[in-house]
This record gives structure tokens, C-alpha cells and sequence, in this order.
């Protein structure tokens, strides 16, 4: 029996707040509008390439998106710039998309402009760098093709992990929210991430907290050799908004102006409503998982699909519509792609020497020696000028339990700095009791503690992001325990971001849990883990003594005050 014997018939239509997109109405777009799409789509081509052309010159895999570049060139067109994105391991489409939108001029135009600025040839030639492992790289040649972040463009992170950017994205559109900015935050991620459980927990949580957050599935069909149909059981992906009350578009994603008018329209919903939209954009990835060689070549689809698709590629597709309907002249068109050209071909010329037919990348390209341990650890500069004192110079003139202590250090915080807040499971509930010894005291708080239900995957992920976002939470765990059920973000995330991302990109996280041996909880409950936090460089680990639950808050206290930091802390005790 095959998994088509399983396949559910479904009409999407009939759902309510389920809506599709099928024509971009490039009539609607002015000239320029139509050449930027046209332009960027060529760069990311001609630079992905290059790539495949020369893969031999970077150390890892390289997951070309090419086929796929519609959807991004549309959805960051659709976005504007104080917005941010995630992205996952095939990231290069959107992340050279974001880039050529935010550095270059307001009035660039491809069609009249015979060069780009200078600081779009400088973020091409640092994306490059980075996918090479060159010392010019965002991250200092470490990240390479998987591990993209430019700040600086609104990318704040691209994640190896399938499904990871999720709730990166959910957290910092919570950061804005909360701020009361105007903007979102869109997570692209492949129909391979929409049965795991980050994506669940972030689009579920994202509704209940009403974040405006745009999650976008570049669906490219395959997740490796695995089609959607086998991994969902149904052919469209968006029916799954319907389950979560969400606003859920599909769209043509070998249209880039079709994308762009869903992005648009879901970032205008997203800001109004306060509410999150999940867009489905139907894709295809012209070759195989990595590398150059096509699909086909490992047979797990046919040579005619592939050139079905390719029929469709957008590359040839809006040109041509374009010429069609009269919009622009092939003399223009010509233009755009030699433009486009000359940018990638200046760029490689940067990061690589020939020697006759042979090119290859100079050493003096490469990051130096010893380079590779910065950043492993914080140096401790976040502490500089903070006062420390021992246990036994404090005077203490009142007795409070550790529980009060907690709390009061978690409110005067909060009164300090408006940007400290509370993330985590039971936390706003239960004021006055004393059963949860981590639970803030509501009533003592200056402002809500955000309250979730059991995510967390979730609340861990999206609150690091909050803290990237200059916001400083406190994640509440409610025992050690359940810490391995968001193993992935405690343990393969955040306590690597920071040396992942060349030292420069911040976590500020504080993670509260506590030891409950000897309650009566049973073995599932009753953990100690601070070894396990231990084994993973990136986490400071403050286990405070008892004999002084004052200076236990101290400690803590101090920790709060120097969030701002790269520092991740995680506070055990009772």
C-alpha cells in the first residue's frame, strides 16, 4: 500500500480566513518596481552560478535555491526595511535579496543606473566572503553557506536546523510588538520544517499572542528526496493556518509580483490586527538537495517534472511577460542582466586569484590563526564595572524566604529597565502562592508577565530573539526536567549562536529553573542539570548557595542589570 492510498482530499477553499493569489498585476507596478525585480533575480542567479561553478573553492555543502528566487526577490519587496527575516539552511536567495533592498539607494534604478552603490557591492562581496569562509565574511568566514546573519539588513539569522528561524522570527516580532514598532518579522522556511514541532509551537503561539509575524514556506516541493504529499498528506500546507484561526495566502511562487502583493497584503493584516499570517509560496529547486547535479540524477523524480518546472522559471518567465505586455523593451531588459552581471563577476574577482585557467582563493583572504576560539565564550567585558561583594560583607536586616527573594529581585528589574520582562509557563498565575517558588508575584509587578502554555521550544527560542532584539527576558522552566524538550534551542542554539555568528551576535537570555530532589516529584522531575548545561560552552551556570538567599539575589540581580550583554545565564537552585 502506497502513501497515496492515505492521501486526504481536501478543498481549501472552504476554510475561512484562506484566501490565493494568482496574478501579481505587474500593470500595477511602476517601471522601476518591475527592473528591481528583474535585477535581483539576476544577481542571486548569476551568483549561485558562480557557486556551483566553483563550489570546490567553499569548505561545507552548497543549497543553491536557484528556481526558488521569485520567492524571495517578491517577499522582501513586499516587506519594508525595519523589517527582519530568518531564513534556514538554503538562504541564499533570501538573504542576497534583503541585502540588495536595504543597501541600496532609495532611488536606484536598474534600468537607467549603470552600477549599484557601493555598499550593495559591499554586501554582495561580505555574502560571498562568508559562503567561502573568507575573514571578510558577516561572520568572519565561520558561518559559511548555513549560517548567515547581517544585522545590519534586517537578516537576523539563517539556521542549519530545519524549521529553526520559526520562532527566532516569533521572537522578534514579539520584541516589536512590544516596543510598539512598526514592523514584522518573516520567517522563510521549506514544507521539509511544516511537520516538526517548532513550526506547531511557533505558528500556535504566534496566534495566541497575537505577534505579527509573517511565516512563509518556500516550497519547493521536495524535502531532500521526500515529497510533500508523503510527509503531510495533503498537497497544500496553508490549510494548516485554519487550524491555528490564522489568515492563510497561497500563492505562485515562480511569480515574483504575485509574492510580492501576498507579503504586502499579509504585513498590512499582520500590523492592523496584531495577528500573525502563514503564506504558502509553490516553488521549485531546480537541482538536487546540494550541489549541481539536477534531481533527476538520483531518481527520485523524473526528467520531465524537472523540465515542467523549468518552463516556469522566473528568470525567463517576467522578462518575457514583461516584453509581452509592453512594460519594458528587450534593450532594458539586456541592461538589467549585464548590470547584474558585473556585480557578481566584480565580487568573485575579489575573493578569488587566477592562475591560468585555474582560480583559486590567496591566504591572505583567509581569517588568521587563532581566530577560530573568539567568541567560543563570553570574555566576561559585561561585568566590567559592576561591584561584587562575598557572602560574609553583607548585612542582612530582614530574614525572606528564597521564593520572596526571587521575586523581588525580578521586580526591582523590572522597575529599573521597562525592557526587562517574564516569558514562560505559569508565570502570571498563582499571586500570593507560594507552591511555585520561581512564579513572580503578579501584584508586585510593574507590568504583565507574558503567560504560555507548555512551548517550550517556543518560549526559549523566540525569547533569545526578544533579547536580540535589545528586549531582556527571564525564561521561566518549570522543572530541569522539561529543558530536554527544548533541547534543540537550549543546547544546538543559543549557546552556540554567539561563535556561530563571529562572535558579534548576542543572546541575552536568562533561563530560571530549579532542583526539586527529595519533593516527592519522581525521577521526571526531580533532575540536577547543571552538568548537562555545562557540557555546552556558551552558558554561565549560577547555582546559588543557600545559606544566604539575599546574596543569591544579588547575584542575580546583578546578572539582570548586565543582560545588554552577550551573555547567557541559567540560574539553578532552591
Amino acid at each position: 500500500m502506497t502513501i497515496d492510498n492515505y492521501q486526504i482530499e481536501t478543498d481549501w477553499q472552504q476554510f475561512p480566513g484562506l484566501s490565493e493569489i494568482e496574478d501579481g498585476h505587474l500593470e500595477q507596478l511602476s517601471r522601476r518596481e518591475i527592473g528591481l525585480l528583474v535585477y535581483q533575480m539576476a544577481v542571486i542567479r548569476i551568483f549561485e552560478e558562480w557557486l556551483l561553478e566553483n563550489e570546490s573553492l567553499a569548505h561545507g555543502p552548497i543549497h543553491s535555491s536557484i528556481g526558488q528566487e521569485a520567492v524571495a526577490v517578491g517577499a522582501v519587496a513586499g516587506l519594508q526595511h525595519q523589517d527582519t527575516i530568518t531564513s534556514t539552511h538554503r538562504a541564499h536567495h533570501h538573504v542576497l535579496a534583503k541585502v540588495l533592498s536595504c543597501f541600496e539607494k532609495d532611488d536606484f534604478d536598474p534600468i537607467s543606473a549603470d552600477a549599484p552603490s557601493d555598499s550593495v557591492v559591499e554586501g554582495v562581496y561580505r555574502t560571498m566572503s562568508e559562503i567561502l569562509g573568507l575573514a571578510d565574511g558577516w561572520a568572519g568566514g565561520r558561518g559559511g553557506s548555513m549560517h548567515l546573519s547581517v544585522p545590519e539588513a534586517g537578516v537576523l539569522a539563517t539556521s542549519a536546523i530545519v524549521g529553526g528561524g520559526i520562532p527566532v522570527a516569533a521572537g522578534a516580532a514579539l520584541a516589536a510588538k512590544m516596543r510598539q514598532q512598526d514592523a514584522v518579522s518573516l520567517a522563510f522556511f521549506g514544507d521539509g520544517a511544516c511537520s516538526i514541532g517548532a513550526f506547531h509551537e511557533g505558528i500556535s503561539m504566534a496566534r495566541a499572542c497575537r505577534i505579527p509575524a509573517l511565516f512563509v514556506i518556500d516550497n519547493n516541493q521536495y524535502s531532500v528526496a521526500t515529497t510533500v504529499v508523503e510527509t503531510v498528506g495533503f498537497d497544500d500546507i496553508v490549510i494548516r493556518a485554519a487550524g491555528q484561526s490564522m489568515r492563510g495566502i497561497l500563492v505562485d511562487g515562480m511569480d515574483p509580483a504575485a509574492v510580492r502583493s501576498a507579503v504586502a497584503q499579509a504585513r498590512e493584516f499582520a500590523l492592523e490586527e496584531s495577528n500573525p499570517v502563514l503564506i504558502e509560496a509553490k516553488t521549485y529547486r531546480f537541482f538536487h538537495q546540494a550541489g549541481g547535479l539536477p534531481g533527476s540524477a538520483f531518481r527520485y523524480r523524473t526528467e520531465a517534472e524537472e523540465e515542467h518546472w523549468k518552463a516556469k522559471d522566473p528568470i525567463d518567465q517576467l522578462p518575457r511577460r514583461v516584453l509581452e505586455e509592453g512594460l519594458l523593451v528587450s534593450g532594458e531588459i539586456d541592461k538589467i542582466m549585464e548590470t547584474a552581471r558585473q556585480l557578481v563577476l566584480g565580487v568573485a574577482d575579489r575573493c578569488t586569484e587566477s592562475d591560468g585557467p585555474d582560480i583559486y582563493i590567496p591566504d591572505r583572504l583567509l581569517p588568521d590563526r587563532g581566530s577560530e576560539f573568539f567568541g567560543l565564550v563570553s570574555e566576561g567585558k559585561e561585568f566590567d564595572g559592576r561591584n561584587f561583594v562575598e557572602p560574609e560583607e553583607l548585612e542582612l536586616d530582614q530574614e525572606v524566604s528564597y521564593q520572596d527573594a526571587i521575586s523581588r529581585v525580578i521586580h526591582r528589574s523590572m522597575e529599573r529597565d521597562p525592557e526587562v520582562f517574564v516569558l514562560g509557563e505559569e508565570v502570571g498565575h498563582f499571586p500570593g502562592r507560594r507552591i511555585w517558588m520561581y512564579t513572580p508575584r503578579t501584584p508586585l509587578f510593574p507590568r504583565p508577565s507574558t503567560q504560555h502554555a507548555n512551548c517550550r521550544k517556543w518560549f526559549l527560542w523566540c525569547s533569545a530573539w526578544c533579547g536580540d532584539g535589545r528586549m531582556k527576558p527571564i525564561v521561566e522552566i518549570m522543572f530541569p526536567d522539561f529543558a530536554l524538550e527544548a533541547a534543540d534551542q537550549l543546547f544546538n542554539h543559543i549557546p552556540k549562536t554567539r561563535y556561530m555568528f563571529g562572535g558579534d551576535l548576542s543572546v541575552p537570555l536568562v533561563a530560571r529553573t530549579r532542583t526539586a530532589q527529595g519533593r516527592g516529584y519522581g525521577p521526571q522531575h526531580s533532575s540536577d542539570p547543571a552538568a548537562l548545561f555545562a557540557l555546552f560552552p556558551g552558558w554561565r551556570i549560577l547555582a546559588p548557595r543557600l545559606r544566604s538567599t539575599m546574596w543569591a539575589s544579588s547575584i542575580r540581580h546583578s546578572f539582570l542589570r548586565t543582560q545588554c550583554s552577550s551573555s547567557s545565564i541559567t540560574n539553578f537552585g532552591q
